[in-house]
């Protein structure tokens, strides 16, 4: 994910990983994908609070669905997992960096 330091997407961003409960759910999932039933249980927070956090990240591009399977009980549950890296530059170097094929293909490995 590539952002301008103008971004107001980036504001957010930083407004959210302010938040401990925020940055051990992202730890989390830069390891492994998880549902978040598993991300409660590890971190030892509430479900509501957990979802509430991905829900955060997931709108600040940062975390995404992976897949989604029936347990069990036939419920759909979803896996969730961190997007690759996070890029901030200079307003005026964004697009380029877009555009980079380079770039781009670094990106993969991040």
């Amino acid at each position: 994910q590539i952002f301008s330091n103008k971004d107001e997407k980036l504001k957010f961003l930083g407004k959210m990983l302010n938040s401990d409960s925020s940055r051990a759910i992202l730890l989390l999932l830069t390891e492994k994908e998880m549902t978040a039933n598993e991300i409660a249980d590890e971190t030892k927070q509430s479900l509501s609070l957990v979802i509430h956090h991905l829900n955060k990240m997931m709108q600040a591009d940062i975390v995404t669905i992976s897949k989604t399977i029936p347990n069990a009980k036939n419920q759909l549950m979803k896996y969730y997992t961190a997007k690759s890296g996070i890029v901030i530059l200079p307003e005026k170097a964004v697009e380029k960096a877009k555009e980079s094929k380079s770039f781009s293909k670094q990106r993969k490995f991040w």
